[in-house]
């Protein structure tokens, strides 16, 4: 996407901007696939392309009700969906860094593993597979964008029940009369906290969506050919 100054913004401005954002991926939801979508019809490939698609669907639903408790100035809520959505994007990163270094290594074990972890992994013990660590993925994300893990940490703050997300969102306190008021409109946080990481997660998350899918679109016609060539 086009390089936008988002600080020049007003927030009007920006919401607008990250409606439009989110508009797009909604629009680049599809409601099926198949094996025989690959032409390598690879049950490998089908499984990557599964997960690439639950990541948008989930990406997307997150995003929207991101931005509906954002306008009505639900703050805490909002900074809670907002850390999925950013987990969501870190995961979609990983996803197109770990399909390109298939693509180069042909590790059909180690990427069989990741595929596996992504969309069977649980942390409860509900399934078989255990999943990642989405800090050691946000920190993996911290390398190639800087700034991430600090909006991560931030939006963490109000998702635990710590002074942020508690006392720092719901009252304020008079201390000459050891008052305490209450209210989630008395003290509340600043909208920007969650709007500039969903935005810039939109951003990444669709820069990384769209070359994920041409990463597998060239895996599918390297395994096409090593079938081929196989036959002969």
């Amino acid at each position: 996407m086009e390089e936008i100054d988002v600080e020049k913004m007003s927030d009007e401005q920006r919401f607008e901007l990250a409606g439009k954002y989110a508009d797009n991926v909604r629009n680049a939801l599809t409601v099926a696939l198949r094996r025989s979508d690959y032409r390598s019809n690879a049950e490998m490939l089908f499984r990557a392309g599964c997960y690439r698609e639950v990541l948008i669907h989930r990406f997307s639903d997150l995003a929207d009700v991101a931005l509906q408790l954002l306008a009505s100035r639900t703050m805490v809520p909002a900074f809670v969906v907002v850390r999925a959505v950013l987990e969501t994007t870190a995961v979609m990163f990983q996803f197109r860094q770990k399909s390109e270094a298939f693509l180069n290594s042909g590790d059909v074990d180690a990427y069989e593993a990741f595929i596996k972890k992504g969309l069977l992994g649980s942390r409860d013990g509900s399934t078989e597979e255990e999943s990642q660590n989405i800090l050691t993925i946000i920190r993996h994300c911290e390398k190639k964008f800087s700034g991430i893990e600090a909006m991560y940490a931030r939006l963490c703050e109000y998702t635990h029940p710590n002074f942020a997300g508690v006392l720092g969102s719901y009252a304020t306190v008079d201390k000459r009369s050891w008052t305490l008021h209450l209210g989630k409109t008395l003290n509340p946080p600043h909208l920007v906290i969650g709007l500039a990481p969903l935005m810039g997660c939109l951003d990444i998350f669709t820069e990384y969506y769209n070359s994920a899918g041409e990463v597998i679109t060239k895996i599918d016609s390297q395994l096409e050919s090593q079938t081929e060539q196989g036959d002969h």
